[in-house]
């Protein structure tokens, strides 16, 4: 293999708190405290993120995490009030302490080079991977219009400059850093004021801005902030009731005029519900959108989604209900080869993927021999739900399987679970062979975290073949021959931010320091 060996520099970092900064200290990684920005921010690029708290003025972070406290408070209240009685407002977490990205400088209301058109062309044919969840060709139409920014007739601001970001973002033409700095901060800004404006789709055109943002700042490493928006696009989805769509129509939102525009709203809430997951799973986080199904005030009452060429052909039927519809499905209760759009199927995927990893943190806990029985019985469960969800899935799709926990593997320890742990990472390893075959710019960042679960068992399992006195034999040449291929594949991947950069890397060092 020609990929460089990388020497990983971790460890428990023996330095002060006060002089470590907020990242190393919570990676709990050794820190040269270089200022203004140490070397394994650098290394690691998030340099941006690298703050001491040895001052009086509150750090970026900690606004940030201020933010998402009121507004996880928020989300609270709005899921336990009927109807969306309560208001909701978004303010700068930057207002008391103005970070300028940029020099000040006139702020251009639309791109200029590369052209809004230009940009719409490269962001389109990716959008999905953003979790753009509006009518492209209605969006197009209306972003093109010559008009200023802020008509009614075109995109909410902060959607028209999230996009160009993106845009920017994917395009990666020479020099185009400033031009990306400037709509970062335009799109971020836009947010803030958007509710008080008068658009007149603020709150759905807000929450794609809020999305969007998520998935770029992921995908750049900045994870407060994609934590701060995530939080906000849950707060207004619960506010719009979006969880609720169906009669009574909620106030917050006006009555859809086609059923595209219903269609939206139910892609909308569901791509929200997808990304919230994803980066909790991430972070190691408890998601913001939680539906209890004991709690008769928080319930999730909209259809699983279909595709929007469904909706644009008018196969939505209007007023339709759904009752608990999450919790039926977790529970098992979901009809067979139903609600198979591709969007459906990913947020299936999640929600089990959510479930495997509670049940493994749940069981590093410890368990009281009393309750293995129903361990067990929820284990069947949840393993018959992903074997199910799998034979509906499209070939080389992956669906997350049971975690290479230590405590699990110690409680199953079976040729079937090991064989379907290694089945799962070559289904993922084989999607990624399949990539070779394609020009893609731009790639969904979360996808990475599913590389790196299927690396570490692909990689552990060659390792222990190795270990075992079977270095050299076919099995083990054959995996090796797997892991190498990907690791090739994936190299064009480094480009696509720091969040992808970074994954590659770990998959490297995991290989090489065996």
């Amino acid at each position: 293999m020609n990929a460089d060996k990388r020497q990983f520099r971790g460890g428990t970092s023996h330095l002060s708190k006060a002089t470590s900064c907020i990242p190393c200290r919570r990676g709990k990684t050794r820190c040269d405290r270089a200022r203004p920005a140490c070397e394994q921010c650098i290394t690691h690029d998030r340099s941006e993120d690298c703050q001491y708290e040895d001052t009086n003025v509150p750090t970026q972070t900690e606004i940030l995490e201020g933010q998402i406290t009121r507004l996880e408070a928020r989300i609270r209240q709005l899921k336990k009030t009927p109807d969306s009685q309560v208001s909701i407002t978004l303010s700068d977490p930057y207002a008391s302490r103005r970070i300028s990205v940029l020099p000040q400088s006139p702020d251009y209301d639309e791109p200029i080079t590369p052209t809004l058109e230009q940009l719409l062309n490269s962001f389109l044919p990716y959008s999905s991977e953003f979790g753009f969840f509006l009518n492209s060709a209605r969006f197009k139409s209306a972003m093109l219009l010559a008009l200023p920014v802020g008509h009614p007739s075109r995109p909410a601001p902060p959607l028209i400059y999230a996009v160009s970001l993106c845009g920017i973002y994917i395009s990666r033409q020479a020099n185009s850093y400033l031009l990306e700095e400037r709509y970062r901060r335009l799109a971020v800004e836009a947010t803030y004021s958007n509710l008080s404006e008068s658009h007149p789709l603020k709150i759905l055109h807000g929450i794609q801005a809020e999305v969007l943002l998520t998935y770029y700042f992921i995908a750049n490493s900045r994870y407060p902030e994609a934590r701060y928006h995530i939080t906000a696009a849950v707060s207004m989805s619960i506010y719009a009731g979006l969880h609720k769509i169906g009669p009574p129509i909620t106030p917050v939102l006006q009555p859809p005029r086609d059923s595209v525009e219903e269609g939206e709203r139910i892609i909308g809430i569901w791509s929200v519900l997808i990304l919230d997951r994803s980066l909790a799973i991430i972070l190691g986080e408890a998601p913001h959108m939680i539906f209890p199904s004991d709690d008769p005030s928080s319930k999730f009452e909209t259809p699983w989604p279909l595709d929007m060429r469904e909706y644009a052909q008018g196969r939505f039927r209007r007023n339709v209900t759904a009752e608990n519809t999450i919790s039926q499905f977790t529970n098992g209760q979901t009809p067979p080869n139903s609600d198979r759009s591709p969007l459906a199927m990913h947020a299936k995927a999640v929600l089990l993927w959510e479930k495997v990893t509670e049940m493994v943190r749940n069981s590093d806990r410890g368990m009281e021999p009393s309750n293995s029985s129903a361990f067990f019985t929820a284990f069947a469960m949840l393993d018959a739900q992903i074997q199910h969800l799998q034979t509906c899935l499209p070939p080389f799709a992956f669906i997350p399987n049971i975690r290479n926990s230590e405590h699990v593997r110690k409680l199953v320890r079976s040729d079937y679970s090991k064989r379907t742990r290694l089945d799962a990472s070559r289904g993922v390893f084989e999607g990624i062979l399949m990539l070779v075959h394609g020009n893609f710019q731009y790639i969904n960042p979360t996808i990475a975290y599913i590389w790196l679960e299927a690396a570490q068992i692909m990689i552990n399992e060659v390792k222990s073949s190795r270990s075992h006195a079977q270095c050299g034999d076919s099995s083990e040449r054959s995996m090796s021959n797997l892991v190498e291929r990907v690791l090739t594949t994936i190299q064009p991947f480094a480009n696509h931010g720091s969040f992808m950069r970074n994954s590659v890397r770990r998959m490297e060092d995991m290989y090489n320091a065996g």
